[in-house]
C-alpha cells in the first residue's frame, strides 16, 4: 500500500512516499476507507517536528495526517453508522496511523458520512478546522446581537469561526494580516490588521474573544472583555501547545495566577480542543449542509498529489496559504 512515512522527527525532508506499506484491515469496531483526500493542519507539522514526543509517544515509521475523505470500503462486524459504499469524512486518531495513506482503517466513531454539498476532495478540509470551530463558538455561548472579537479570523479555524457565529446573528469583529482584511469583510466581520493597529484601540467590553493565535495576544485579549465575558482560546498560551489543558493549574504557576485573577475580575476562560465523535461529525456535515460554514482551500498554491505532501507541509508551516492545503490521492 501507498502511505507518506517519517522514521525521525525533522523538517520536511523526513518525510518519505512508500509503496511496500502492509494492506490495512478493519477491527470489529473499525472501518476500512479508501481515502480519495487528505488535508495538513498545523498539528502535523509540529508532531512531524518531535513537539509532542515526550506525550504523545508513538513507534516509527509514522503514516502522518488527521482529516480524510473517502468511500468505504469494508465494515467491521460490530460497525453499523455506515455502510459499504457510503461517501464518509473524518479525522485519524491522535496515535495513527494517520490519513496521508491510500487506504486507512478508522474506529467506527472517528467518521460519519460526508456533507452532500461538497465533491471530490473538498471534504477533506473540513473535519478538523471545522470540529474546533464549532465547539470554540458553543464554548463562547453567545447569542444573536452580542459581540465578539475573533483573533486570526482568516485562518482555517477562524474564519470558520467568523462565519458560524455570524450565521447565529453575532457581530464579529475578527483580526488578520492586511492581505487577507477583504477576504474577512466577505465574510460578514468588522477586520483589524493586527500589524498596523492594536484591537484594545478598536473594541472594549465584548462578550467574548475567541483566540486562534495564542501567546502573547491571549494575555492582551481579557482587557477588552466586559465583566462575565468569555475568552476562549484554541491555541492556548503556547502557540505550539496541543495538549487539552485540563484546568488553569496544570498550566503552570504564572499562568495559573494570571488565570485566577481573571476569574475573580468576572472573566471566564476555556481552552477548547475538538472532542472527535460520529455525532460531532455528523452535526457538522448538517451545519456545512445548511451552508452556515464554508471552507476556503487554497488554490493558490494548489491541491497537490501525495507524493507533494512535503511542499504542502512547507506551505504550512511558513504560514504561505491562504486556505486548507488539500491532498488529492487521484493526482499521483
Amino acid at each position: 500500500m501507498r502511505a507518506q512515512v517519517y522514521s525521525r522527527y525533522g523538517g520536511p525532508e523526513v518525510l518519505e512516499l512508500r509503496t511496500d506499506l502492509p494492506e490495512p484491515h478493519p477491527g470489529p469496531t473499525e472501518v476500512l476507507v479508501e481515502v480519495r483526500a487528505s488535508s495538513v493542519n498545523p498539528v502535523d507539522w509540529k508532531l512531524r517536528r518531535g513537539n509532542l514526543r515526550k506525550v504523545l509517544r508513538r513507534s516509527f515509521p509514522i503514516v502522518p495526517g488527521r482529516d480524510f475523505c473517502g468511500v468505504v470500503l469494508e465494515c467491521g462486524t460490530q460497525a453499523t453508522t455506515v455502510a459499504r459504499g457510503d461517501e464518509v469524512f473524518g479525522l485519524t486518531p491522535m496515535r495513527g496511523p494517520g490519513s496521508h495513506a491510500d487506504r486507512i482503517c478508522v474506529p467506527e466513531r472517528y467518521l460519519a458520512l460526508a456533507p452532500r454539498r461538497l465533491h471530490g476532495f473538498e471534504a477533506a478540509a473540513v473535519p478538523l478546522a471545522g470540529l474546533t470551530a464549532i465547539q470554540a463558538s458553543e464554548a463562547a455561548q453567545l447569542s444573536a446581537g452580542q459581540r465578539v472579537l475573533v483573533h486570526g479570523g482568516a485562518g482555517a479555524v477562524g474564519a470558520l469561526v467568523v462565519q458560524y457565529l455570524g450565521h447565529l446573528g453575532v457581530a464579529v469583529t475578527a483580526t488578520a494580516s492586511a492581505r487577507n482584511l477583504d477576504y474577512l469583510r466577505s465574510l460578514g466581520a468588522d477586520p483589524i490588521d493586527y500589524r498596523s493597529e492594536r484591537f484594545e484601540d478598536r473594541v472594549d467590553q465584548l462578550d467574548a474573544v475567541i483566540d486562534c493565535v495564542g501567546g502573547e495576544v491571549e494575555r492582551r485579549s481579557f482587557a477588552v472583555l466586559r465583566r462575565g465575558g468569555r475568552l476562549v482560546s484554541v491555541a492556548g498560551p503556547d502557540p505550539d501547545a496541543e495538549v487539552s489543558l485540563v484546568n488553569a493549574v496544570k498550566l503552570g504557576g504564572p499562568t495559573s495566577v494570571r488565570l485566577l485573577g481573571q476569574f475573580a475580575r468576572g472573566r471566564r476562560y476555556q481552552f477548547v480542543s475538538a472532542r472527535v465523535n460520529h455525532q460531532r461529525l455528523a452535526q457538522l456535515a448538517q451545519i456545512v449542509d445548511a451552508g452556515a460554514i464554508e471552507v476556503r482551500i487554497d488554490h493558490e498554491i494548489g491541491v497537490m498529489g501525495l507524493a507533494q505532501l512535503g511542499e504542502a507541509h512547507t506551505a504550512s508551516e511558513r504560514g504561505e496559504a491562504q486556505g486548507k492545503l488539500v491532498i488529492d490521492h487521484s493526482r499521483d
